[in-house]
């Protein structure tokens, strides 16, 4: 189709929202109204859907404060679940608990030596072999864990000399600034035990731990300490402060995912500890600080008020970590923000319309099959999920699945928002992976256009009353190449492509415009 005038290529191989206040986002960035996209293959994608794992609700219907991927050495293989009524259930069908404190917030599960543990904060930690009908409290805790003044994580701490439970995180004033770790190689917490003060000047102490590299990292809300163990004589070993400046609002806010641990603090920014240089030197990247503005979207959509109910989780699946969180006007998880760590790209997901996964009490990691790991989460009403399905639908049901651009203006540069454009047509270049119709939402200089349809048939496209599209590239899947009439003066345009239909999948990785220069250009 011969015309006068410019085509712009818009690639989105590289997209991420960005929550800039100004206008002038470049090309191929993504503004935050999108959301429920997978951006990490090269193009837009509607996400992966969820999915139950029980068909029905766990009795009780508590919201879940922790699960685990429970493997015993000979491989019998448990989902293990704790929830606000004080329970601890495993798969699904069986209380192996009851009766714990329901004013705990979260639960922590770590496997030490063929046993699993659970710590809330609340209780005695308690102790599972994977085949009693119940599980027992550790059978010796230091001397003052008492009431409610117990560690709210326990991790396992390896060196060079031995192994050891570490467990930080607590309620009461004797025990809140301190870690401790068990005795070697077991875990006997009075005989044995290493008590460390950590010094967070803070009035709050150490609330979470994670083992990095050859080292264990404590932070502290506003701050990260490092384990000083190497000397065989324990009375050496002290706690340090380190000199990344990067701290965490609970345990479940730090995450450790491929070469890197990430952070939420209290304040809503998000940062990165990288690869060690040198003993206690670690390199601190603030994430919410770039140039995305990704700061900007959690000061006006997240209610940190909240921020004891966000967690975070490393999904390999889309190479993100994910950020559950409270948006405002809500009082309960329902959004995950993503960090891509190989791009630094960020999205967001979430379905406000039906129950779905993201509506996420708590996250864990699960083996569905053999080397194929998938996040699960629980909700607050006794289901368990699994997040990144093929089925492209959240238990049956639609969600939203779309962009929106930044405002476009032509191939002329940055002075090309000073002259008015006929904008012709817009290509998404699309590969269809079934029949679905995508929306396309059209504004002029801000305001709103007519809304196009277009619908994308595996093998074709499908426009008005004709049949467009036959594939630009062969193979199994080809791309379609059909358009969205525009006519329309404006010196900018934007565009929101979506769809809401359960099931619905495509994949977008450019975009072509159509316009024309209406004047002079000026001088």
């Amino acid at each position: 189709m011969n015309y006068d005038g410019n085509t712009q290529e818009i690639s989105l191989a590289k997209a991420s929202v960005n929550a800039s206040l100004s206008d002038d986002i470049p090309p191929g960035f993504i503004l935050p109204q999108s959301r429920n996209i997978y951006i990490h293959r090269g193009g837009i994608e509607p996400r992966g859907g969820t999915s139950k794992v029980n068909s029905s609700a766990l009795t009780g219907g508590g919201a879940g404060l922790g699960g685990f991927d429970f493997r015993l050495y000979a491989g019998t293989q448990q989902n293990v679940v704790a929830t606000a009524d004080g329970k601890i259930w495993k798969n699904t069908t069986t209380t192996i608990k009851t009766g714990l404190n329901t004013s705990a917030v979260a639960a922590h599960f770590v496997a030490f030596r063929n046993t699993l543990y659970c710590s809330n904060g609340y209780d005695v930690p308690q102790t599972w072999d994977g085949a009693a009908a119940s599980t027992s409290a550790l059978a010796n805790p230091a001397a003052d864990w008492s009431g409610t003044n117990n560690p709210q994580q326990m991790i396992v701490r390896s060196n060079q000399l031995s192994k050891r439970i570490l467990a930080v995180g607590f309620n009461g004033a004797a025990s809140r600034e301190y870690i401790y770790l068990s005795a070697t190689n077991t875990d006997n917490f009075v005989t044995g035990v290493v008590k460390l003060a950590v010094d967070c000047s803070d009035g709050i102490g150490p609330v979470g731990a994670v083992e990095f590299g050859s080292q264990a990292l404590i932070f502290s809300n506003f701050s990260t300490f490092y384990l000083d163990d190497t000397d065989p004589d324990t009375a050496n070993w002290g706690v340090l402060r380190s000199q990344a400046n990067l701290g965490a609002a609970s345990f479940r806010l730090i995450c450790k995912a491929e070469n890197g641990v990430y952070t939420m603090m209290r304040n809503g920014v998000i940062g990165r500890i990288g690869t060690t240089n040198a003993y206690g030197d670690y390199q601190v990247q603030y994430l919410t600080d770039d140039d995305l503005n990704i700061k900007q979207w959690i000061q006006a959509n997240v209610d940190l008020n909240y921020i004891s109910k966000f967690h975070s989780i490393y999904d390999a699946d889309i190479k993100a970590v994910r950020f559950f969180v409270v948006r405002n006007g809500q009082t309960t998880v329902d959004t995950s923000l993503n960090y891509n760590v190989y791009t630094g790209a960020w999205s967001i997901d979430g379905n406000y319309s039906y129950a779905s996964g993201f509506s996420a009490a708590c996250s864990f990691p699960y083996e569905e099959s053999a080397g194929t790991f998938k996040i699960r989460t629980m909700d607050y009403s006794g289901y368990i999920w699994k997040l990144n399905q093929s089925s492209k639908a959240d238990d049956g049901n639609a969600y939203w699945a779309g962009f929106r651009t930044s405002m476009l203006s032509d191939t002329g540069g940055a002075a090309g928002v000073r002259y008015d454009k006929y904008f012709r047509r817009l290509f998404p270049v699309v590969v269809p992976r079934g029949n679905y119709t995508l929306s396309i939402r059209k504004f002029a200089d801000s305001t709103e256009q007519d809304v196009s349809y277009l619908s994308v048939v595996y093998g074709g496209a499908v426009y008005g009353s004709g049949i467009y599209g036959i594939g630009l590239y062969g193979g199994e899947e080809s791309f379609e190449n059909d358009y969205a009439s525009l006519r329309y003066r404006a010196k900018r345009t934007q565009f929101e492509i979506s769809t809401n239909t359960a099931g619905a999948d495509w994949f977008i990785p450019k975009l072509l415009l159509d316009s024309e220069v209406l004047g002079g250009r000026p001088r």
